[in-house]
């Protein structure tokens, strides 16, 4: 800790640049945190049945549990699952991971650099969106830095005087595969300094791999065993992940999915494309081991999910990680190859600019007050026109402002004392969690349900029932049921509960 704090006392004016950059990232992370009701991954994190016991709800998953013990202890701590307070630890690791990123590119590549870094992270819609969903993310992201921050101070001192920080770094590398496997991009940048360290110490290369396989591996192998070891022992890898990754590696079960369409719907602006132009100077810059980290970094996660995975998602941040910290040291090598003091200050005053529009696009795709339905609806982002989300994709969404009432809904539900059965277009996952106990049955060609709930602008992109022919007899939907109840969220309707009027054959 006195470290961290000398060298952020060292930063001198960079400090107040970095505690703005802080505080508008912590914005567009906490901002009516509250507001959107859970998305169908969230509900997956909270252990609700308590029948299971919680051994086996942490380990019948397909991923460490990091997630659920976060959900989990905020569950126990604010009494219920409101979710605010479950998603508080999210965002608060959220925020830290931008400090952290700042520490590691100003490690490497100098304050410049850093801020510049810290910006383009804190206001990318991608770890925004992250930072304010129960979702395993964060906190990878963060244990992720923190490895990486830890692997660095401990390559750059002599041997024997860096222990502590050889453990740390195992241990949050621990925490980061507990928290997902897509630590093993992380893992890959630390590998690279650990071989380093070896490098530069081989007159004692038995001393340093000593030192790495009693400082290092030893506290990563204990964290991560703790719970890895009974995960594959007793079978769960096998029968949660396994089948589930093949199929992200395929495709199979899911739609066409275009990674830049992915990055586009979370960052719907054309700065990104711009600043890729900057990577030029960084590649053209003669490289030290610094930017071969980075390169090797970015270039790895890029292969994996751009050729090998079929349907990647949201796991392409990861090799945007290493680009942004790319992007930013290419625009400071740029500023130090320009002579003129006033084309310095030109790039300076577009560089700002340039923080001021994301920021800004932030605010009106993430934060709930500003937001005007997007990506649900077609949407002024201030200055910019984004249309809504196109349903040729298959997309994974998280973190955008969504209410559409489900709460009211599961609450007039007890009020009238139960249903017999509903079904919705809404995403099933979120139906099934807010109105848990209630048969959720798909309408077929015997049967229709009791309710239907017609969620609009909902997450499945389904316009039932809209024109709707039901199957039973072919007969439109109106003919079917009958409106019993409408839900309103900041005064615009959101939801309405149909009842089946049809006469119950005895």
């Amino acid at each position: 800790m006195s470290k961290l704090l000398r060298i952020l006392r060292q930063l001198k004016n960079y400090r107040y640049l970095l505690l703005i950059v802080l505080l508008l990232s912590f914005y567009l992370r906490f901002w009516q945190l509250g507001y959107s009701g859970f998305y169908g991954d969230e509900t997956k994190a909270l252990y609700t049945d308590k029948t299971v016991p919680a051994i086996k709800f942490l380990l019948d998953q397909r991923k460490g549990p990091v997630q659920f013990v976060a959900a989990w202890g905020m569950e126990k701590l604010s009494g219920g699952y409101d979710e605010l307070a479950i998603r508080i630890p999210f965002a608060l690791a959220g925020s830290l991971s931008v400090l952290v990123l700042f520490l590691i590119v100003n490690k490497i590549a100098g304050r410049k650099a850093a801020l510049i870094s810290a910006g383009l992270y804190g206001f990318n819609g991608f770890f925004i969106a992250f930072s304010r969903t129960v979702q395993y993310q964060s906190f990878l992201l963060l244990f992720g830095f923190l490895a990486i921050y830890f692997a660095l101070l401990y390559e750059e001192i002599k041997i024997g005087t860096g222990k502590r920080y050889a453990a740390l770094s195992g241990i949050f590398l621990a925490l980061a595969y507990l928290s997902h496997y897509d630590a093993v991009f992380f893992d890959l940048a630390v590998a690279i300094i650990l071989v380093r360290k070896i490098i530069f110490n081989r007159g004692n290369l038995k001393g340093i791999i000593k030192e790495i396989s009693i400082y290092y591996l030893p506290p990563f192998v204990f964290t991560a065993g703790l719970f890895y070891v009974p995960y594959f022992v007793y079978g769960y890898y096998y029968s949660n992940t396994f089948n589930y990754l093949n199929r992200r590696l395929t495709g199979l079960e899911f739609g066409q999915n275009a990674s830049w369409y992915t990055f586009w719907v979370y960052n719907p602006h054309l700065i990104w494309a711009f600043l890729t132009v900057f990577i030029i100077p960084f590649l053209l810059k003669q490289a030290n081991w610094h930017r071969h980290l980075l390169l090797f970094w970015f270039l790895v996660p890029f292969v994996v999910f751009e050729f090998i995975f079929s349907n990647p998602g949201t796991h392409i941040h990861n090799y945007f990680i290493p680009l942004i910290v790319m992007i930013s040291i290419g625009i400071v090598d740029l500023l130090e190859f320009m002579g003129s003091n006033y084309i310095r200050q030109a790039v300076y005053i577009g560089l700002v600019c340039v923080f001021l529009t994301l920021f800004s696009v932030a605010v009106f795709v993430y934060v709930p007050g500003a937001n005007r339905g997007y990506p649900w609806k077609d949407s002024n982002l201030g200055s910019t026109e984004a249309s809504r989300i196109s349903k040729n994709f298959h997309l994974f969404l998280y973190g955008f402002p969504y209410e559409r009432g489900w709460t009211q809904i599961a609450r007039y539900v007890e009020e009238k004392g139960g249903i017999r059965g509903y079904y919705t277009n809404d995403n099933v996952v979120v139906a099934q969690y807010y109105l848990r106990g209630i048969d959720l049955t798909k309408p077929g060609v015997n049967f229709l349900p009791d309710h239907f709930i017609y969620v609009y602008d909902n997450q499945e992109f389904v316009d039932l029932p809209k024109d709707m022919l039901v199957e039973l007899d072919k007969t439109p939907f109106t003919d079917v049921y009958d409106l019993e109840k409408e839900f309103y969220v900041d005064g615009q309707l959101t939801a309405s509960m149909f009842k089946n009027i049809l006469p119950k054959v005895k």
